[in-house]
């Protein structure tokens, strides 16, 4: 069995985006949200050449406690990860103020080809004072050339599956969400995380989350980010039922 490159790590149909991410801006900080699923394919070599493909459950989210950085990686995560891993090198202590110019420098030199289905994509949060949330991703510029975009947020940033219909939960709250704190906030991007896997349960799966207050990062542990998604599954059901009626599965 021969491991295909990283960069061809997709979904089966090498079209439906996968990973789903969520950054949401509070009035005390900031929550990350994402999915654990990798999706690994390797090449199979009998008479014919073909694909096998499997996943895994890890984290997609970096923490640079000392520099107070945390990133989180969507699309493809090979190069999701490397991206990030380059960023956290780049950005000494004089560029976090102003982090713009040495990103996008890092991020130039790893541009996908233009039409890419799953180039690298991340939303980066620097913890403060004040907390900040950025999205980094690639755009095409004149149809000929992708060039790295980045830009500072103000309320939402989604990475990854970013055509999943349960981004409605980030646009029909979109106005009030900074205006909440960031206990409010956990359970709106779990449930947008967890309504996402279940409208793709082929690319995202699981859920893990952080935030960021005054007192600095915090990872959420392993039995709470269950709890939590057992919550967003049960919302999901009472949701289908009050619509739907008593046959909703």
């Amino acid at each position: 069995m021969i491991p295909l490159k990283a960069s061809q790590c997709t979904m089966g149909d090498e079209e439906s985006p996968m990973t789903m991410q969520v950054g949401m801006v509070g009035s005390n900080g900031i929550v990350l949200a994402s999915d654990r699923r990798w999706n690994m394919k390797s090449a199979l070599r009998g008479d014919t050449w073909g694909t096998s493909e499997h996943s895994l459950q890890s984290s997609k989210i970096k923490i640079d406690e000392a520099r107070g950085i945390a990133i989180a990686c969507a699309a493809d995560l090979i190069l999701g990860r490397t991206l990030a891993d380059k960023i956290l090198a780049a950005l000494e202590d004089q560029y976090i103020e102003s982090p713009e110019a040495t990103i996008k420098a890092v991020a130039k030199p790893m541009a996908p080809r233009v039409g890419s289905i799953n180039p690298p994509h991340c939303l980066i949060v620097f913890k403060g004072p004040p907390a900040r949330l950025f999205d980094v991703f690639y755009i095409a510029s004149s149809g000929t050339e992708v060039v790295p975009e980045f830009l500072e947020l103000d309320a939402v940033g989604i990475a990854g599956h970013t055509t999943n219909a349960a981004l409605y939960w980030a646009e029909r709250y979109n106005r009030i969400i900074p205006k909440l704190p960031v206990e409010r906030l956990i359970p709106l991007a779990a449930h947008l995380v967890v309504s996402a896997g279940i409208i793709n349960p082929g690319g995202i799966s699981g859920l893990e989350i952080i935030y960021c207050d005054v007192d600095g990062f915090h990872r959420l542990s392993k039995s709470e980010n269950l709890d939590w998604e057992a919550k967003a599954v049960n919302w999901d059901k009472r949701i289908g039922k009050m619509i739907l009626g008593s046959k909703v599965p």
